[in-house]
This record gives structure tokens, C-alpha cells and sequence, in this order.
């Protein structure tokens, strides 16, 4: 079942574990009961580096910068160059390789997923997006 739109959009951390891997438990001061955590469950958590601790900022994988895009219906479409913060949503910048840049969001239903250890950030982009 894929993440809810409901549910808190915003909270602080209150506490970070690493399990394994690029596995990770983060409990939410804002987030008190079972049915509010279960509503995030497969979401990504976004946080800017300087927000979070010197060791896991450091950790290898969480910087796209320099990842190849590789969209389900269009192959290898660039390579982020960039991430762009703004307040609704992180965008991804990304360098095709005739040097134009585009912005793709940075949410479920467009980045589908990334293999850290191979430096691929597959997508599903919507018609038209490399244009804008």
C-alpha cells in the first residue's frame, strides 16, 4: 500500500537510529500513536544536512548529486546536478546530456526509487517535464 497524502507533513526529530545499511528508525516529536506512524510508512524523510548530525550527514548514499536518472519509459535521461529546497518540495536538478537542466520533484509518485550503491535514481516522469 503506498504512503497516504494524510497525516503530518511536517515534524521535528526527536531521535535517529540506524538499523542497517541505509535502514533507519526516526521517531517524531509530533508523532505519538500507532495509526499517525503507520499513516508515514513508506515515505521518504527529507532533512537539510545542516539540521542533522555531523556522522549522519556524512553517511555515503544520502547525496543524489551525481546519481544517473534512468525513467521507466525513457532510459537514462541525466544525472542530478543538483537539489533544489524549497518550502512545498525538494527538486532534483538534472543534467541531460546535451547540457539542458530540468527540475524534477522530489516526491513517490515521480522518483520511484534509488539504488545508492549503484548511483541510479529511477523515475516516472510525467509527459513534458524535461521541457519546462
Amino acid at each position: 500500500m503506498p504512503p497516504t497524502l494524510d497525516g503530518d507533513r511536517h515534524g521535528v526529530v526527536e531521535s535517529v537510529e540506524r538499523l542497517s545499511g541505509e535502514d533507519y528508525l526516526v521517531f517524531f516529536r509530533n508523532i505519538r500513536d500507532i495509526d499517525a506512524a503507520q499513516r508515514l510508512a513508506g515515505s521518504f524523510c527529507l532533512a537539510r544536512t545542516e539540521d542533522v548530525g555531523e556522522s549522519l550527514a556524512q553517511t555515503p548514499g544520502l547525496r543524489l548529486e551525481g546519481c544517473r536518472v534512468v525513467d521507466i519509459a525513457l532510459g537514462e535521461v541525466g544525472v542530478v546536478s543538483g537539489i533544489v529546497d524549497n518550502p512545498s518540495q525538494q527538486l532534483l536538478e538534472v543534467t541531460s546530456s546535451d547540457g539542458s537542466v530540468f527540475l524534477v520533484p522530489n516526491v513517490d509518485a515521480i522518483v520511484v526509487s534509488f539504488d545508492v550503491d549503484a548511483r541510479i535514481v529511477r523515475t516516472s516522469l510525467p509527459a513534458g517535464i524535461m521541457d519546462l
